[in-house]
């Protein structure tokens, strides 16, 4: 033992049966203040009058005193405290030093020396203090003191008080663990005290709703929100099968939701709408965490948040409404998965269908294309997405009247988490009239430039018959007249055309001439214009077979001009009705007739 000289002495018959009074009294003593208390009562008066125990604890030295058969020597011990000595030239407490001490004689000079004139208020003649020691830890001291008794310590005296210190080291740190977990106890039920208070708190003061629930779903706990936004008291929704209080819509998607949970899925989140005590519903949004047999639930009510998503959906739905209308444009949708298609509003009337017609799947509205576009709108819808998006096409829709139509369509793509396209929405808008002005332009530009240094008339209406196919017929002929309304040169029957040009062999072009009961001498003072949709309206004006396209004369200073079109197959337009009214392309008055039988050809030709 540190600062103890060695010795084989044994301890005597009264040390050991102090030792063994001291011991059975330590051993029973299971709280920290009994065991210090004991500790020092077992020293007392064997080896000391009065005397204290200071051992170390997180919270600083605690100290307990003692003094024998003297309660007013007592109570002042218990008002003092232990104060670490810094003096190195002396040795007063074996907690301070961690050293053995013994101070035999204790007179006044030796009190002057080591306390430095403090008053002296104990009076003790000798004092000893040896360090408590659990194996190499210094848990504390004991500092024992002769007074009343006139008895100063000796040598063996603090070899027993050392023996006495190892007997008490283990039960004072069970002692000091005892109450040091017994503080940590108290902590923690203070903290968890605390937290019950605050989840209390939260649970009574939280606008959303906080509920437990089975693995089944049944509610068994529900806060007072649950109260407040649905109307059903804990009781009732605690009684109530899960299925009454949902949707039936929405009761599936949350069953599914629950089962995962028990399949240990960790949380969850779905949004439903619940039934209302006065029967009307709430969106409410849930995450759902399973921990045990119990799932834990915070819901939220969104039902304002859905129907501002819906006025905003409703305000965009007639911003694209208007947009659509306003246009001339027609919205549609692809989903690809099942092949179905979706015509907004404009798509039907774009195709000349009644408004809200609809189709089943793209191959039903590839059979409305123009056979010649067909596989350029196949390219763009099927297997194609990724390189088609955003990109506009140009095609040609056959109406259910036989008539024919320029649209052009463009597309974007929505594509899955995966990247994997699952839908494609686009537009159409009607072209129509811009091919139309296109190809009028492109033939004026054609036919100024051929025309612009010819000065023969014949060649010059030979030329308007040439430039004629295939822009707007499929045959074309030009035939000369004069001021009174006579082929040039002949009053009977006409002579051979000025100019004629077909895209069909001659043998199959129609044996036809111009007559004078065709009107046009009748006519030579006043211009008409005869559009015919119906041959039987004027059935002597052409040939049986053939349809009436336009008939057009006009008075002119010197010549009479007049064009006939017909046609087999297609009605009137109004842009080659337009061709022929223009005087550049007529320079002399004639009467012209054309033909078109090809069905294949669209009204943009």
């Amino acid at each position: 033992m540190p600062g103890l000289p060695h010795t084989d002495k044994q301890l005597s018959p009264d040390q050991l049966a102090v030792f063994r009074q001291a011991a059975l009294i330590l051993t029973s003593s299971m709280e920290l203040d009994d065991a210090l208390a004991n500790a020092i009562g077992a020293c007392l008066p064997f080896i000391g009058d009065f005397g204290f125990f200071d051992v170390v604890l997180q919270d600083g030295v605690r100290r307990t005193a003692g003094a024998h058969q003297d309660p007013g020597l007592q109570q002042v011990l218990a008002g003092s405290a232990w104060n670490r000595q810094e003096r190195t030239d002396i040795n007063l407490c074996a907690l301070s030093s961690g050293q053995s001490v013994l101070h035999p004689n204790t007179d006044d000079a030796w009190f002057a020396q080591a306390f430095g004139g403090v008053p002296r208020t104990l009076a003790f003649h000798s004092m000893l203090s040896v360090p408590v020691l659990h194996g190499d830890e210094l848990i504390g001291s004991l500092t024992l003191f002769m007074g009343r008794s006139g008895r100063h310590h000796s040598h063996a005296d603090l070899v027993f008080a050392a023996e006495l210190s190892s007997l008490a080291a283990p039960v004072v740190v069970k002692a000091r663990l005892m109450a040091q977990q017994t503080q940590l106890n108290e902590q923690l039920q203070e903290r968890v005290a605390v937290r019950t208070s605050e989840r209390d708190r939260i649970w009574r003061m939280s606008k959303d709703i906080l509920a437990v629930a089975q693995a089944d779903g049944t509610f068994t706990a529900v806060n007072p929100s649950f109260t407040r936004l649905l109307g059903w008291s804990g009781h009732e929704a605690q009684s109530m099968p899960l299925h009454t209080l949902l949707q039936p819509d929405c009761y599936s998607a949350w069953a599914s939701e629950i089962s995962m949970l028990a399949r240990g899925k960790g949380q969850s989140e779905i949004e439903g709408r619940w039934r209302c005590k006065d029967e009307t519903f709430r969106w409410v949004a849930w995450t759902l965490v399973a921990e045990g047999d119990s799932i834990y639930c915070v819901g939220r009510d969104v039902t304002e948040v859905h129907k501002e998503r819906a006025a905003v959906l409703n305000a965009s739905e007639k911003r694209f409404q208007l947009a659509l209308a306003v246009g001339g444009m027609g919205a549609w949708q692809w989903n690809v998965a099942d092949d179905s298609v979706i015509w907004w509003r404009g798509m039907a009337e774009l195709h000349g269908m009644p408004p809200g017609s609809q189709l089943r799947q793209v191959q039903d509205y590839l059979g409305l294309v123009h056979p010649d576009d067909r596989a350029l709108a196949g390219r763009s819808l099927g297997g194609h997405l990724d390189e088609n998006a955003g990109k506009g096409i140009e095609y040609r829709v056959m109406w259910p009247d036989g008539s024919i139509r320029w649209l052009e369509g463009r597309g974007e793509v929505t594509y899955n988490g995966q990247g994997q396209p699952v839908s494609m929405s686009g537009v159409c808008v009607d072209v129509t009239q811009r091919k139309l002005t296109e190809q009028r332009l492109q033939f004026l530009a054609r036919v100024s430039g051929e025309l612009a240094e010819l000065v023969d008339h014949e060649e010059t209406m030979a030329r308007i018959a040439g430039l004629a196919v295939p822009y707007f017929a499929d045959w074309c002929t030009v035939d000369l007249l004069s001021e009174a309304g006579h082929l040039t040169g002949r009053c009977g029957p006409c002579r051979p055309r000025q100019g004629c040009a077909s895209t069909r062999p001659a043998s199959a072009l129609p044996a036809r001439s111009c007559r004078r009961d065709r009107g046009v001498a009748g006519d030579s003072h006043r211009s008409s214009r005869v559009v015919s949709r119906d041959i039987g309206r004027h059935p002597g004006r052409v040939d049986r077979g053939q349809g009436l396209f336009a008939d057009y004369s006009r008075p002119r200073p010197a010549f009479l001009y007049r064009c006939s079109v017909i046609d087999t197959w297609q009605n009137h337009r109004s842009f080659d009705i337009h061709l022929c009214r223009k005087p550049s392309y007529l320079q002399h008055g004639g009467c012209g007739h054309c033909d078109r039988d090809r069905a294949s050809r669209g009204s943009g030709d």
